[in-house]
Parts: structure tokens; C-alpha cells; sequence
């Protein structure tokens, strides 16, 4: 008889420091509870991010990588490039 493996799922940044510190209050909650400002520009940019999930995929894994497990900074790699090609273009 087969076990099936039971789901365990992605510990993040944000969950470890939740389970490593959990009376402490995040200020981002208390932003999006008192200030609707925020709370707009918060679900805005979630409610993009959500519509054009494909899109943000593929920018993620070009700007860090494909394998979440050996993250490289190619973000980095292209704003050097960037600066570097107007350091020439307006010399």
C-alpha cells in the first residue's frame, strides 16, 4: 500500500517571521485597516498583479531566475547593463 505525501506548504519570508513572531503587530495591517489611501493603492496593485498573472510570472523568473531555490539577482545584471548603455549613449 502507497502512502500519499502530505502537503506541507512553502514556508516564505513572511510566514517564518509570523510563526517566529506571532503577538507582534505588522504596521502594514494597521496601514490598510486606518488608512484608505493605502488601502486602495494596496488593492489596486494586487488586483493588477492577479489580472496579468502570466505576464508577472514570466518577469519574475527573468529578473530572479527560474529555480526559487538558487535565486539569482538577474535584476541587478540588467539595471547595470541599463546605466551602463546610457553611460555610453550620452558620453
Amino acid at each position: 500500500m502507497k502512502r500519499k505525501a502530505l502537503f506541507m506548504p512553502a514556508l516564505t519570508p513572511l510566514t517564518v517571521v509570523m510563526i517566529i513572531l506571532p503577538k507582534k503587530e505588522y504596521p502594514y495591517h494597521r496601514w490598510y485597516t486606518q488608512n484608505a489611501t493605502f488601502r486602495k493603492l494596496s488593492d489596486h496593485g494586487y488586483n493588477f498583479i492577479a489580472k496579468h498573472r502570466p505576464a508577472m510570472f514570466k518577469l519574475t523568473k527573468m529578473m530572479f531566475g527560474s529555480d526559487p531555490l538558487n535565486f539569482r539577482p538577474y535584476w541587478l545584471m540588467y539595471i547595470l547593463g541599463i546605466i551602463g548603455l546610457f553611460f555610453v549613449v550620452f558620453q
